[in-house]
């Protein structure tokens, strides 16, 4: 169900107003709802609604509220401790870990392990991991300067424009996890970097998301750059 975050909004009323150009502009011209078509909100209380549009107009939408219940803890970071499986097996499992959420595989070599992943295999799987992984993400609107031709990590950045802390807190909210450039700075200088994982950031979800929100994001600056000009 699609997810909008109206931070001031008072869920327990019978009605909320969505204002937010941005998520207006999304819902109105990227998802293309309409009058009757469920969603949910979310505000910075912890309180998740789910409603029903009940009108459509150029500077608000107003949805009524059907239920509204607090937003769970939060969301664990899942370990796989896994023994090396024989052939392809290991990566079928790392698939299907993958699809189920879990952040972290750690592959063990136990007593009866039949199978060890040399160096060189395991570099062509890590490069396979990283070009499958890089070609989704600048599809999906992340840029990369510098690609480099090793490592488990991916460093991108996002276009001109979007607020990375906002598309962080967006995307955890939406059981996404990001991590921002400027955790791993010794400073506090404005970072427009994310940090992806090569083995977890092929995903059709993660670039569908980014897809969707960068693409909004573009949509409202054409538009804002257009009132501009048209200006005297």
């Amino acid at each position: 169900m699609h997810r909008f975050y109206c931070p001031q909004s008072n869920l327990q009323n019978s009605q909320v107003a969505i204002t937010d150009l941005k998520e207006l502009h999304h819902l109105r011209n990227v998802l293309r709802l309409k009058k009757g078509d469920t969603l949910t909100i979310f505000n910075d209380q912890g309180e998740e609604a789910t409603g029903r549009i009940d009108n459509i107009q150029l500077t608000k939408v107003t949805v009524a509220i059907e239920s509204v219940r607090k937003e769970g803890a939060d969301i664990p970071v899942i370990i796989l401790a896994c023994a090396i499986p024989k052939k392809s097996k290991f990566e079928l499992i790392i698939e299907k870990a993958t699809e189920l959420g879990v952040d972290e595989i750690i592959p063990l070599k136990t007593k009866r392990t039949e199978m060890e992943l040399k160096g060189d295999r395991l570099q062509r799987k890590i490069m396979t991991a990283r070009n499958a992984s890089t070609r989704q993400l600048s599809e999906a609107g992340i840029l990369f300067e510098q690609l480099g031709d090793a490592g488990l990590f991916l460093w991108g950045s996002v276009p001109e424009g979007v607020d990375v802390d906002l598309l962080v807190q967006d995307a955890y909210r939406n059981k996404i996890l990001l991590m921002r450039g400027s955790v791993f700075s010794a400073n506090e200088t404005p970072d427009r970097h994310i940090r992806f994982n090569a083995a977890f950031s092929q995903h059709p979800r993660l670039s569908n998301y980014l897809r969707e929100r960068l693409d909004a994001v573009a949509q409202v600056r054409a538009s804002l750059g257009r009132v501009g000009v048209s200006k005297p």
